[in-house]
């Protein structure tokens, strides 16, 4: 499968998740990266799936 091409510009934040993989194309999306980190963890612990 080849991956989807985004084009941002220049140093903008822009975060993928897949699953439970999360990346950021540079240091600009740092603070949406940990952001949506937050909401996944905080959902899977809503739903008990953390820790098993």
């Amino acid at each position: 499968m080849v991956p989807k091409r985004v084009a941002v510009a220049i140093w903008e934040p822009y975060v993928v998740q897949d699953g439970l993989l999360i990346t950021g194309q540079n240091p600009a999306s740092s603070g949406p990266a940990a952001d949506t980190l937050i909401a996944l963890t905080t959902a899977q612990a809503g739903s008990g799936r953390i820790g098993r």
